[in-house]
């Protein structure tokens, strides 16, 4: 399932956990395995349970008896504890989990402003590509696509003009290209842009 890690602080849990702090540094694998400890208040489970329900009890004042959840769709129980782990695994303030890669690139484009100029390879997946193509223009937004394969094209084409969102794969799908993300993000940082990485293909 897609994720988007927002870099930050991290952010408090939903469900008793216990913290790390005096634990040290543990390992990604340890992270996975125990899911921050965040055990069931009610039942002391230590897997995360599942919770079909779409809407949440409110008091005779019409609150919500628990603030944090009040649509089962973006405040699934379930699905915030996995959020939670990935962005503790990435060292990001948040995590989002999406149906599929289209809407979490959705939702990041859809945060853009008329105007607004993004870059991105010119090999990469067929279906964003072609959004990107057809669509952004129609948004007010503006496109540069750069070739992964040759040095420095990715610094030259943001440099041609103010950058908001540069996009970018590594490896690129499906020529397997590989861009330097550390230097991608040298690029991006020093003109102000947001960097996304598509990570589909090694992970």
């Amino acid at each position: 399932m897609p994720c988007l890690s927002l870099r930050g602080t991290r952010f408090s849990a939903a469900w008793e956990t216990t913290s790390y702090g005096q634990q040290g540094k543990l390992a990604s694998e340890t992270l996975n395995a125990q899911a921050l400890r965040q055990i069931d208040a009610q039942t002391g489970g230590l897997t995360p349970g599942i919770f079909p329900s779409t809407t949440y009890v409110r008091d005779s004042d019409y609150e919500l008896i628990d603030p944090g959840h009040s649509y089962g769709r973006d405040e699934n129980p379930g699905f915030v504890v996995a959020e939670k782990v990935l962005a503790e695994l990435e060292g990001g303030e948040a995590g989002l989990l999406f149906s599929s890669g289209m809407s979490a690139a959705m939702a990041i484009i859809q945060s853009l402003k008329p105007g607004d100029r993004i870059v991105a390879p010119r090999i990469m997946y067929w279906g964003l590509r072609k959004w990107l193509v057809v669509f952004c223009e129609q948004w007010g937004l503006a496109l540069d696509l750069f070739d992964p394969s040759a040095p420095d094209a990715l610094a030259r084409t943001v440099e041609q003009a103010k950058t908001r969102l540069l996009w970018m794969e590594s490896p690129c799908n499906p020529t397997w290209d590989v861009i330097d993300i550390s230097a991608a993000a040298d690029v991006a940082q020093g003109a102000g842009a947001t960097l996304v990485v598509d990570s589909t293909i090694p992970t």
